[in-house]
């Protein structure tokens, strides 16, 4: 089977397997260009980036790795350098070969801290935060006082999207040198990104404290004081930030490896990767950005107008307003403001490209095409126009030159990996679904953390009938992104079509929740910010398909006939199944376990007409294995009548059937956790048929789930005879003699069922829970791994073995049966919460928050989630 698992990082290589070729310059000019690394300010992050781009088009690739690792080292958050560094790691093949260098020289000496240091900058840069982790703890462990090291370990965490883990290991560094600017500077960071600007404030006048002189610092004030309202000190921050670092307030031209082809990089900066747009500073202006940065829209066009109105560059200032009005989807006003900077501009490949976005949110595909051929006339290798071409292209109906454009936009391999997706999607639709899969995984190569990718991924997998593999796709999709409810919707198909009907009906409310749409995936348009990239939906010109809830999403009030209805126009089409007959389709769909076919069948059996109820009754029996209980017994009651039943018809010759139907009935009941109704109705059946052994066990499930496991063992013991070699029924004894306090009984009765059936993994794990009880933890153990070792995501056993292991003080050991259960079956959410649990007795509270978080992804209510939350970080869980 095709794995669905991305490479290694280190095996990512060029797309056409060379690096970018560049003229042979003599040792005179290479001595010049290195020579530039002098004439910057070794301060400021956007010169080491922009030195980097030219070396990087000039064939200095390991010249070029240094200046955009600097710049990451002075600006973490810098994302033009981080997708700029990770072309110059993966498209040159550098990185799998300085990985190769300084694992080697591990490997000679352990102990060498430069070398590992090294290593876990390049995983942390190249995209694998947790490789980077584990070569940080190392650090640590080996040097505890390294104020340095927890600073790198903190951005490591938090590019792997654990900032708690991040904030205790900055506030450690900061116990360990509490006068450390840099540290409180970092501090400041993580609490503004999270929204605490007042605790920001503190940590930032702090780090001003401890060091006047740190710009970044003053820097950060300005818009943390801009976002309090305070916007005097913004402005005296902001000036005291230009003062110290003018480049901070300065429109530099930071360049990237994805816009624009080595001509245009020449054009731009020529020898001088420094190049000012302006020496005018930007207060209101520099303010706007932050704020359209955290989708403060209205603040941000408040200060743009500020900006204008304080004489600051104009050009700037109105097309970083242009670009704001098509993130708010403001397209008719965008594009009246991207006309008149096109008058000024017009051969800017840039404006044309998000004229042409403007045009195609718009739905004027004529007009989006042209804009985006005019940016492409201008810059040919220009990655963001060739996507959007290929996207309006593809709209046009014209697939060829769509996949071309696509295609050409990540030839080079500089493209974001919304491309790939674009380019998957558009495979998708195109049924070519092997391609598409590969596009998605090449999408979550570039972003492994996209749940637009792990989503589509899921979509393309369920597609091609490989539904276990798409849930752990989905899995990762709603991990990524909990409110997305395109995930939700696939995900909930996907759990359906493994069995998990429960599982099924709970991810589809909470997707109904967040959305009343079925969602159609969408193409994303590209555009390019001034400081920042981002991406814009294009227009949904695939039409939603609407979910009707009736009243709401608490109650599904369907008429009974309904569904039957909306098959009646099938009547008269053939089978897939190549009977004419649906009843026997039905049958024959349900023996492949073919569920939702077998549920078509079955209706349009009820829609052909004729007396017989057996069609009635066998799609109750698919409803209920589905988890459609409620619908389940309104099929039911259909067949049996409203009026009492007549023992002699019962009896008769459609007996079975009504048998069958007041069978399911008791077990609907059960599933709507009715259990006094399911009690009496089993008993109905027991007294017509007491021959029935599926009537007597459901019957004794009754009893069981009613409080009395006395009652049950007698039910089951009574059939006990007629049934010896009943490997479920002599389990179901089992595990109500243990309800019983009969242990002896439950033992001998789960042993014969494993001595006829030795893959029984039920009677395998309850008689592992009855050794457990009794003392014998280690042949307790014996049996539980063995039921593991036969479905190792069987959560019964993975819990049942997590508590044996943790009764015996084997913490450490429950906790990776955990692990490996989760990792079967990563959606088993009592294993996830059990795992929170112990992760948090144990002491690993970062860890334990982890693992709640995760729980209330899925199951926002989860209440024991909810309270292991509050208890280790009440903030998140409110």
């Amino acid at each position: 089977m095709e794995s669905t698992a991305p490479a290694r990082i280190d095996e990512i290589r060029p797309l056409d397997g060379q690096p970018q070729q560049v003229s042979p310059r003599s040792e005179r000019d290479l001595a010049i260009l290195r020579s530039l690394a002098r004439r910057i300010d070794p301060k400021d992050p956007g010169a080491h980036n922009n030195l980097g781009v030219v070396y990087y088009h000039k064939g200095l690739f390991p010249e070029a790795v240094e200046q955009l690792e600097q710049a990451l080292e002075l600006d973490p958050r810098m994302q033009v350098a981080q997708r700029n560094l990770r072309v110059a790691y993966f498209h040159t093949g550098y990185f799998g070969q300085r990985v190769a260098e300084l694992r080697t020289r591990l490997e000679q000496e352990p102990n060498d801290r430069e070398a590992r240091a090294r290593l876990a900058r390049a995983y942390l840069y190249g995209g694998d935060p947790g490789a980077a982790i584990l070569e940080y703890r190392r650090l640590v462990q080996s040097g505890p006082a390294d104020v340095q090291v927890y600073l790198h370990l903190a951005r490591a965490e938090r590019e792997a999207g654990d900032t708690e883990a991040a904030m205790s290991r900055l506030r450690r560094a900061a116990v360990m040198d509490p006068e450390n600017a840099q540290v409180l500077l970092e501090i400041g960071e993580l609490q503004y990104s999270r929204g605490i600007s007042g605790e920001a404030r503190e940590s930032l006048e702090a780090a001003v404290r401890a060091d006047p002189h740190l710009a970044q610092a003053h820097h950060l004030l300005a818009f943390v004081y801009g976002d309090l309202g305070e916007t005097d000190k913004a402005e005296r921050a902001s000036k005291r930030a230009t003062e110290l670092n003018p480049s901070l307030m300065k429109a530099e031209a930071n360049l990237s490896l994805d816009r624009y082809s080595a001509a245009r990089y020449q054009e731009l900066v020529g020898e001088n990767p420094s190049t000012e747009v302006t020496e005018a500073t930007f207060a209101h202006y520099n303010l706007g950005l932050a704020f359209r940065q955290r989708g403060l829209y209205d603040e941000a066009e408040r200060e743009f107008a500020l900006a204008l109105e304080r004489g600051e560059e104009a050009m700037l200032v109105r097309q970083a307003r242009a670009e704001m009005l098509l993130l708010q989807t403001r397209s008719a006003d965008a594009a009246a403001v991207y006309d008149e900077l096109l008058q000024q501009e017009p051969g800017s490949p840039k404006l044309w490209n998000e004229r042409g976005v403007a045009a195609h949110q718009l739905g004027d595909l004529d007009g989006a095409e042209q804009a985006y051929q005019r940016a492409l006339d201008l810059d040919a290798s220009y990655a963001l126009a060739l996507n959007n071409f290929g996207v309006v292209s593809h709209h046009r109906g014209r697939a060829e030159p769509a996949e071309k454009a696509f295609r050409s936009a990540l030839h080079g391999g500089r493209a974001p990996g919304d491309v790939w997706r674009n380019l998957a999607l558009m495979l998708s639709r195109l049924n070519r679904l092997r391609d598409a899969v590969d596009a998605y995984r090449q999408a979550l190569e570039l972003e492994s953390t996209s749940a637009i990718a792990w989503s589509g991924l899921g979509a393309v997998l369920m597609q091609m009938s490989r539904p276990v593999e798409a849930k752990t796709a989905l899995v990762r999709a709603v991990e990524a992104d909990p409110d997305l409810a395109e995930a939700r919707y696939n995900l909930g198909f996907a759990l359906s079509a493994v069995g998990d009907y429960q599982g099924a009906l709970r991810e589809t409310k909470r997707a109904l929740e967040l959305d009343p749409y079925m969602p159609m995936p969408r193409f994303r348009l590209l555009i390019d910010l001034q400081f920042e990239e981002a991406r814009v939906l294009a227009p949904e010109l695939d039409v939603a398909e609407r979910i009707e809830t009736g009243g709401g999403i608490e109650t599904f009030d369907f008429e009974s006939s309904a569904l039957e209805n909306l098959f009646a126009d099938l009547e008269q089409r053939p089978s897939r199944s190549g009977s004419a007959d649906p009843l026997t389709a039905a049958r024959e769909a349900m023996a492949r376990g073919e569920l939702d076919r077998a549920v078509m069948e079955a209706q349009r059996a009820i829609a052909a007409g004729g007396d017989s109820i057996e069609p009635v009754v066998v799609l109750g029996d698919l409803l209920l294995r589905q988890g459609l209980a409620g619908e389940a017994l309104e099929r039911y009651a259909t067949a049996l009548g409203s009026g009492p039943l007549d023992p002699l018809a019962v009896r008769g010759p459609k007996g079975h059937l009504l048998r069958g139907a007041m069978l399911g009935r008791a077990r609907a009941l059960l599933q709507l956790d009715r259990v006094v109704d399911a009690r009496e109705e089993a008993a109905r059946l027991v007294a017509i048929a007491p021959e029935d052994v599926n009537a007597q066990r459901a019957l004794a499930e009754a009893y069981l789930r009613g409080g009395d496991p006395h009652r049950a063992v007698q039910v089951l013991q009574s059939v006990r005879d007629a049934a010896p070699t009943d490997v479920p029924l002599l389990t179901e004894l089992g595990l109500a003699s243990r309800a019983a306090g009969q242990m002896s009984a439950a033992e001998e009765a789960l042993r014969r069922a494993i001595h006829l059936d030795d893959g029984a993994v039920a009677a395998l794990t309850a008689l592992g829970r009855v050794l457990a009880e009794t003392g014998r933890g280690a042949e307790a153990r014996e049996h539980l791994r063995s039921a593991l070792s036969l479905l190792p995501s069987y959560g019964e056993a993975g819990l049942a073995l997590a508590e044996v292991e943790w009764q015996a003080t084997r913490r450490s050991e429950a906790i990776h049966v955990l692990v490996d259960l989760l990792t079967a079956d990563p959606y088993l959410l009592p294993a996830l919460t059990r795992l929170g649990r112990a992760l948090e007795e144990t002491g690993k509270h970062e860890e334990a928050v982890v693992a709640y978080s995760r729980v209330l992804r899925f199951q926002p209510a989860d209440l024991e989630a909810t309270a292991g939350l509050r208890r280790l970080h009440p903030a998140m869980a409110d």
